[in-house]
């Protein structure tokens, strides 16, 4: 497959500095863009593995937030356990391109990108290097848990691991970026993320390699909690509806998505503080409803007030008596 020049150089020139540095089991590549309320729990997440042969490598879309300093508080306490922990810079806000540039910084003999908002439970790197000790895979991912306990949420997890399943089996691949691992040799030998593609990135990545007959695995633990934040933002029937007619143009259609998808904005963990504007015709009932409900309440004053009047002018009567 063609790969950009520029790529290749970065990548040779990181497979030569490779021989010098010990290799460790696991590179995990995390993309940030202003993540500064949920980086620090992943950290702290990973640091509190029982497994610690891995490194971390963050590549930054040009946070405008505090996540770099979240992050630079973390050097000291993953040097104190041995954990080496890389920090880039990416030219551009483009997960594919945040997750290219850190696996070319990668050292360690499989890949394993995650997401920013997802929670581990402190096994979870031991349990996967358990599963490809036991059998070796070249692409894997874990099904995941919902971030709350309600229903809502565990019908939606249970409908998007069965997804999982069920596009492994008609090798139509739906896998999550939020998770998603890789022998480095398997990224290498591919054209990668394609920095082209705006949605769906992640499964155009997995299917491509896939095609080429690279073995491909769905564990069912260890588990990793996938942030719910964007159904929560958006609400569950309006973010799925918004959604289908894209999924059908990829995933039935076979269409690359390279335009912005308008329902699904990539803004990082900016895009959760954002506060959503009322329509106008929303704003204008509830002007409606303030208006009638300051006018009654406008009305309820004056007739207490004509009340007290009418009392007072009776006690004094009273008095006079």
């Amino acid at each position: 497959m063609s790969r950009n020049p520029s790529t290749e150089g970065k990548r040779s020139r990181v497979r030569t500095l490779s021989s010098h540095i010990s290799q460790p089991f696991f590179s995990i590549v995390i993309p940030v863009l202003n993540e500064q309320r949920v980086i620090s729990h992943l950290l702290l997440d990973l640091l509190g593995q029982t497994f610690r042969d891995f490194e971390v490598i963050l590549v930054d879309g040009q946070s405008n937030d505090a996540s770099l300093s979240k992050i630079a508080s973390f050097e000291s306490k993953y040097a104190s356990v041995g954990v080496p922990l890389f920090v880039f810079q990416s030219e551009k806000r483009h997960v594919s391109v945040q997750r290219n540039k850190g696996a070319s910084h990668a050292h360690g003999e499989y890949l394993l990108f995650l997401d920013a908002d997802n929670r581990l439970p402190h096994y979870f790197l031991e349990g996967l290097h358990y599963n490809l000790m036991k059998k070796a895979v070249g692409l894997f991912t874990c099904l995941a848990e919902p971030d709350d306990q309600s229903t809502s949420s565990q019908i939606y997890m249970q409908i998007q691991n069965a997804g999982l399943e069920l596009g492994k089996n008609l090798n139509v691949i739906t896998i999550l970026g939020a998770c998603i691992g890789c022998q480095r040799s398997v990224f290498e030998n591919s054209a990668g993320f394609d920095e082209t593609i705006s949605f769906m990135e992640d499964r155009e990545f997995a299917q491509a390699i896939v095609n080429t007959g690279v073995s491909f695995e769905i564990y069912p633990d260890p588990t990793y909690t996938y942030s719910l934040r964007r159904i929560k933002k958006d609400g569950i029937v309006r973010h799925v509806s918004r959604l289908i007619p894209t999924w059908t143009e990829n995933l039935l259609l076979g269409k690359k998505i390279t335009e912005p998808v308008a329902a699904y904005p990539m803004k990082g963990g900016s895009y959760f503080d954002e506060k959503e504007a009322l329509p106008p015709r929303a704003r204008e009932w509830i002007k409606r409803i303030v208006d009638v409900f300051n006018k009654l309440m406008g009305e309820e004053r004056i007739e207490l007030g004509n009340a007290l009047s009418e009392l007072q002018k009776k006690k004094k009567r009273t008095r006079s008596s």
